[in-house]
Parts: C-alpha cells; structure tokens; sequence
C-alpha cells in the first residue's frame, strides 16, 4: 500500500513537471491524421514540431509499451513492476551502464538532433 501511494505521488510529480515544461515551451503546431489502421500522418512546418508530434502519437497510441521501455532502459523495471526477469535485465542494464551511456551519446549528438530528440521528449 505504502509503495502504491509513494508511486502515485511520484507519477504525480512528473506530471506537474511535464505539464510546466511544456507551458513553457514554444507552441509546435502539427496536424495529425490517423488512418484506419492506427497509423498516425503528421503534417508541420518544421522538424521539431514533427517530432513533437511523433511523441504525442506515439504516447497516445502506446504509452503502456513506452512506460515499460523507459522503466527497462533505466534499470528499474523491477522496482515499477516486480518480477526476476526485470530484476535480471535491471542488473544488465545497470552493469554495461546504459543510462550513463545514453546521457553521453546524447551530448554527443548535433545540436539540431538535440532539439528534436527533445521535441520528441515534450511529445
């Protein structure tokens, strides 16, 4: 119960952060159209706003496999979900360092693949 209520607070707080993130950011303008197959077509005048839209299509059509994704490629799937096997891929994924590793691959990044990878984040 304990564990249920401090993760409710915590998804709390990211929301709040993200909402006041994206408050703060320019307005990306894109038009999405869904096809009949779920497949979303986006139209901007611009590569950020692509990608922003991207990641809100994407949050919108499949967040739950999303969510599971960042929990895995964090090392703390275990933590969110339980289970040996994410504790199994936890322990991997923290040993070989990819979180750190990602932080650096994306400072290595140029600066307009920064912006859309951040776009895509905002998303």
């Amino acid at each position: 119960m304990k564990t249920i209520k401090l993760l409710q607070w915590g998804m709390l707080i990211i929301y709040t952060l993200v909402c006041s993130i994206l408050l703060g950011q320019e307005k990306k303008k894109a038009i999405i159209k869904w096809d009949d197959w779920g497949v979303p077509h986006i139209t901007a005048k611009n590569d950020a706003s692509v990608y922003y839209a991207l990641g809100w299509a994407q949050m919108e059509a499949h967040a739950n496999l999303i969510l599971k994704g960042y929990g895995k490629s964090r090392g703390r799937a275990a933590e969110y979900w339980g289970g040996a096997e994410n504790w199994e891929n936890d322990v991997l994924v923290r040993k070989i360092g990819i979180p750190d590793r990602a932080g650096q691959w994306f400072q290595c990044q140029p600066d307009d693949i920064k912006k859309n990878l951040l776009s895509l984040q905002q998303g």
